[in-house]
């Protein structure tokens, strides 16, 4: 299980100590703003600045470890807000952020992080299935275009997409029988395929981490010579434009592949913003949201993320 949206294997190479410690001296300073005064532990970089423009642009949430006489000790998160701070600065020095704005989507995504790492990712299970069927189509609707997989190959690979979704959200260690079981029985539910069939997929399957656990598998168990072609970076490059809207988005869905709390903002997000509806992503949840209730999924969502502090 990854805990944070740097911790993925998409974007680990791309946090350096110095900007960690660069982060914490701004945020020793006075430089990092609160973002959200009902979240103190949210903070955004801001500043155009000499402090702000010392440190590298970062495209996802950073978490901080550390107790301060500020945050407790699961420490802060901290955004890039530079590129959108002339959109959301107002004239007295305050900040409006437009609610369908990239702007927005960034802190949305740090709120569903935290209460990943603050609550628990078991919890976010309960907000509804909403995410696990649109991961599970959206990718092999994605593979389905560019490898030509028939309807057994199709019902395959969907069982084998969600098989993985269920498994980021648990330690390795966490995850035995019961647990496989549940994800057959959830699998059955949300795809409608039948459950002897679940089974038997996921019977010869481990516990999937990352995305090169579910490439491997996805190679070894479909019997169809075109996924030999799967690996990591093949769904990586697959999937890179199933997003827009911001300078970001290529990174945000190589990151989503891997960590729930960056696809399970994109969903929010699409649901409700035009934009995001017109990507590939948001077509695949126009498609689900009426059977799977996404405004009860969304209430659900943003009431709990009421709970960080």
């Amino acid at each position: 299980m990854f805990r944070t949206a740097y911790s993925t294997n998409a974007a680990s190479s791309f946090m350096s100590p110095e900007i960690l410690g660069q982060l914490a001296i701004a945020s020793a300073e006075g430089t990092l703003v609160k973002i959200d005064p009902k979240v103190p532990s949210l903070l955004a970089l801001i500043d155009r600045g000499p402090r702000g423009k010392e440190i590298p642009p970062f495209e996802h949430p950073v978490h901080i470890t550390g107790k301060t006489s500020s945050h407790s000790d699961r420490g802060y998160w901290v955004i890039d807000m530079r590129p959108y701070a002339g959109r959301i600065t107002t004239q007295d020095g305050g900040f409006l952020v437009p609610a369908d704005s990239p702007a927005a989507l960034l802190i949305l995504r740090a709120k569903v992080e935290m209460f990943w790492n603050q609550q628990s990712p078991g919890e976010m299970m309960f907000w509804g299935d909403l995410p696990f069927v649109v991961f599970a189509r959206w990718l092999t609707g994605t593979l389905k275009n560019r490898l030509a997989l028939g309807p057994d190959d199709i019902a395959h690979v969907q069982v084998i997409a969600a098989y993985y979704f269920f498994n980021l959200f648990y330690e390795e260690g966490d995850f035995g029988a019961k647990q496989k079981q549940a994800a057959a029985l959830k699998i059955n539910r949300m795809l409608g395929i039948p459950l002897e069939r679940v089974q038997g997929w996921l019977q010869p399957l481990d516990y999937m981490g990352n995305l090169n656990d579910l490439a491997l598998r996805l190679t070894e168990q479909v019997d169809n010579p075109a996924v030999r072609l799967i690996d990591a970076k093949y769904l990586i490059n697959a999937t890179m434009n199933s997003w827009f809207g911001s300078a970001d988005s290529r990174a945000l869905i190589a990151v989503s592949l891997e960590f729930p709390p960056a696809f399970i903002a994109m969903i929010l997000a699409c649901g409700n913003t035009s934009q995001y509806k017109k990507s590939a992503i948001g077509e695949a949840v126009e498609r689900e949201k009426a059977k799977w209730r996404f405004n009860e999924y969304q209430r659900l969502a943003l009431d709990a993320l009421k709970s960080l502090n």
